[in-house]
């Protein structure tokens, strides 16, 4: 798979855009500079214009970031387990979080992943949380303060942000349902809060953004 991003200026008009051979990116954002970061994954080797990246056997999360003009500033590799990034946001200080799920050694089971990048693409913390059947965080959000905010699902397992653990046992009727994950970590990656939200049938959120004041 490819992936094709553009860029248009406020009229319409075409500023840039790129073909991205071989990597499937599933979100985008951009920062105040006018930069465009993809977040995604890949499996085995490309090349988005700095030379040669190549992923872990199961493949790994991808962060690319480029400037105005569509030049490839960085793209990283992320993760050491086979994992996805499902969402990507800019902070105020270009900051860079990635959220997605990471597929542990030991079996089936999975993980929700938070792995923050500084504006050159040099890692800054990366989490790894929990243990269940499904875990994974859907979408996330910097806030203005640089607090990284997570959404996502959980399903047959637990998840501790540091808060304390969320445990969500399997629902015999629907083995597929699962409970909303909601969870606010700090600047440096250690948790706030978190919450889970959930009754019977399946709960997962797919989308979180904060507000200048700080709400959720």
């Amino acid at each position: 798979e490819s992936t094709f991003v553009a860029v248009l200026d406020g009229g319409g008009g075409h500023v840039w855009s790129r073909m991205l051979d071989n990597a499937q990116f599933s979100d985008l954002a951009m920062g105040a500079s006018g930069q465009v970061v993809l977040g995604g994954a890949f499996s085995g080797t490309i090349d988005l214009g700095l030379g040669p990246l190549t992923s872990a056997s199961g493949g790994n999360g991808l962060v690319a970031s480029f400037d105005s003009s569509g030049a490839t500033v960085f793209a990283e590799s992320v993760g050491v387990d086979p994992m996805s990034g499902y969402a990507v946001a800019v902070g105020p200080a270009g900051e860079i979080v990635l959220g997605g799920i990471s597929y542990l050694p030991q079996g089936s089971e999975t993980s929700v992943v938070a792995h923050k990048l500084a504006p050159n693409g040099e890692t800054v913390w990366s989490l790894t949380l929990g243990s269940a059947d499904y875990a994974a965080a859907n979408s996330v959000a910097v806030d203005g303060a640089g607090n990284v905010v997570l959404a996502g699902l959980v399903r047959d397992g637990a998840v501790d942000f540091g808060c304390g653990p969320h445990h969500i046992p399997l629902d015999p009727a629907m083995s597929w349902a699962g409970d909303m994950l909601l969870a606010k970590l700090d600047a440096d990656g250690q948790c706030l809060w978190s919450k889970t939200f959930g009754g019977d049938g399946n709960q997962s959120a797919w989308g979180v953004a904060t507000s200048s004041s700080g709400n959720v």
